[in-house]
């Protein structure tokens, strides 16, 4: 039930780009340093240069926005568009697609709850993009949303026209073919919006950025003194897609833990061993194997403390979270994250409220890096999860409950650079 709207994107100039691979970038908070490196040497113009600032002041940023706009590196579109957006990459040994659009959101009213988030958010990163916010004065990053279509009302609209009409980006970035429509057929439009009036919206990824432009927002509208809620900076560009759609998945984002208290691995296996079946398995294959083989179930998880031993961990009575959580929703208590964070480690290995910080945890998508940082001493534990199914999100967010930070990582990502949103057009 989000409002939605297309809108004159300010896009790159294809006359004078002639690779749009070169210019985009992915979202900010993915890239490491290494890539932003790689990302600036690509292009001069390259949107990295917008995004991720190396000294993350953003006056350089707020320049260059400022030169490439008046060089026409980028430019208005010509008409307002909702802009189709198609990926297709490969998942394990899976050839998938997913198909969904980029418009303009308005940024929910206080206490309206049109938008749903799923996860909490954390206080450096919420700096950062409001401080690149007040200085560029652009949306240059699309959230993410996921909205339910079980009659593939919109997804059939999207489907028709690409098959129509030709795409105005077609690039490879990061192993994922991207394709670009510009849907500004007014007819259309207004069937997309009509039945996107109906349903329910949950971001699945960017909650920096969406509370940012939520700041951002109330920042402007004190500073004008007036608001008609109609002002640019009452938007944000969001990409969309159908729970329904295949191509829609997750992978998992596994924990590193830098400090746990009284630390001793025989010690915590002892502690685990009174809620879990534990099995030593010989080697990371084999342990991530049988994590797929039991992903249906909740409470299983991998262990790592080092010297090649990987533990599977599988919890023997899921009923007992309701007496051991008793403050989690029945929706929280199936989430694999929930369990990890509010039983095991809080619970039953006493780590204190607030240990949630980048000081004590290492989050990342590629099992390999979790489990160096345990063999090089950087960790202590690693945690090893199955990915977040998109179900039990949708559970989550519906019923105006959060996750964990970092519960979800959706893949493919949306390329920053595609469409900018700047609050100086009309």
């Amino acid at each position: 039930m989000a409002d939605i709207f297309p809108f004159r994107a300010t896009i790159y100039n294809q006359k004078k780009i002639k690779d749009l691979s070169k210019t985009v970038a992915p979202p900010y908070d993915i890239i490491s340093k290494k890539e932003q490196k790689q990302l600036y040497r690509a292009h001069p113009n390259n949107i990295v240069r917008l995004i991720l600032e190396k000294d993350k002041n953003y006056k350089k940023a707020s320049g260059d926005f400022k030169k490439w706009l008046k060089e026409r590196i980028l430019v208005e579109d010509e008409k307002p568009s909702i802009y189709v957006y198609l990926q297709e990459f490969t998942a394990g040994s899976k050839k998938l697609k997913r198909l969904g659009f980029l418009a303009l959101m308005k940024i929910d009213e206080a206490k309206k709850k049109k938008i749903l988030p799923h996860e909490n958010v954390l206080l450096k990163p919420l700096e950062d993009r409001l401080r690149l916010l007040k200085s560029v004065k652009a949306n240059l990053s699309p959230i993410f949303s996921v909205f339910g279509d079980e009659n593939k009302e919109v997804t059939n609209i999207l489907g028709s026209f690409t098959r129509k009409k030709k795409p105005f980006i077609n690039i490879h970035f990061g192993g994922v073919k991207h394709l670009v429509w510009k849907l500004d057929d007014e007819k259309l439009q207004k069937k997309i919006l009509k039945s996107m009036s109906r349903k329910k919206v949950f971001i699945a990824d960017g909650h920096h950025r969406y509370q940012a432009a939520t700041l951002y927002r109330d920042h402007m509208r004190k500073k004008l003194g007036k608001a008609t809620g109609k002002e640019r900076f009452d938007y944000l560009i969001s990409y969309f897609v159908s729970a329904e759609d295949k191509g829609l998945i997750t992978f998992p984002t596994h924990r590193a833990i830098v400090r746990i208290p009284d630390f001793n691995k025989d010690k915590v296996l002892s502690i685990l061993s009174a809620h879990f079946r534990i099995s030593l398995l010989d080697s990371k294959k084999a342990l991530l194997e049988n994590m797929r083989r039991l992903a249906k179930e909740s409470g299983v998880f991998g262990l790592y403390m080092g010297d090649k031993r990987y533990y599977l961990l599988r919890i023997k009575d899921i009923k007992i979270l309701a007496k051991q959580m008793p403050g989690e929703s029945k929706e929280r208590r199936a989430l694999d994250v929930v369990i990890l964070h509010s039983f095991i480690l809080k619970k039953l290995l006493k780590m204190e409220q607030g240990f949630e910080n980048k000081e004590n945890f290492i989050f990342s998508h590629k099992d390999d890096y979790i489990l160096r940082l345990v063999d090089g001493k950087k960790a202590q534990a690693a945690f090893l999860l199955n990915p977040t199914k998109i179900e039990d999100v949708k559970k989550v967010a519906f019923s105006n409950q959060k996750m964990p930070q970092k519960s979800t990582y959706f893949y493919p990502k949306v390329l920053s650079g595609v469409v900018i949103n700047n609050h100086h057009t009309g």
